[in-house]
């Protein structure tokens, strides 16, 4: 699988950090497929060169831990192209955020995500419709919760009906 070649027309989130934090923690409450634990490995995709990226996923990083939330960052910079940014992730990762990228193929990146049944979640609305299961969006001046049906249901999520009522859904 190629992740080089496709632009990645990402942009800054608009949804705050810590929002997104506080419904990256709670999300997998709501999928009937995933195995809870006391806490959420989450694998952070971004590139350390892409300021906005590094911010990015830094900032979130830093949210999860200010918080106290159950969450446990694992930061993977695909900076340098060398391994699939897929093959970066280690075993035990419950969950990928992905950062806004450069240069990067999207959706090779979910496909493969998707075969190792990794849950993704992201705030660049552009890739929910590529292929993550959820996105994290603003309506308004509200966060908003986008589940890509489809996505979630290859990657194994059965999200309950509570969420889906909450959520705007992509198909």
């Amino acid at each position: 699988m190629a992740f080089m070649a496709l632009p990645a027309a990402a942009v800054e989130p608009a949804v705050p950090p810590q929002v997104q934090a506080a419904i990256i923690a709670k999300l997998w409450q709501f999928d009937r497929n995933f195995v809870h634990r006391d806490s959420l490995t989450l694998a952070v995709l971004f590139q350390s060169k892409y300021r906005t990226s590094f911010v990015t996923a830094h900032d979130l990083c830093h949210e999860f831990e200010a918080a106290h939330l159950p969450v446990r960052c694992v930061l993977i910079d695909i900076s340098d192209g060398a391994v699939p940014p897929d093959q970066q992730v280690p075993q035990g990762v419950d969950a990928a955020y992905i950062a806004p990228l450069r240069a990067v193929n999207i959706e090779a990146l979910f496909i493969a995500l998707r075969l190792r049944r990794i849950r993704t979640v992201t705030a660049v609305n552009d890739y929910v419709l590529a292929g993550s299961a959820v996105g994290l969006a603003l309506r308004g001046d509200h966060a908003e919760i986008v589940v890509n049906l489809p996505a979630a249901r290859a990657e194994g999520a059965d999200f309950s009906s509570q969420l889906l009522k909450l959520a705007r859904i992509v198909e």
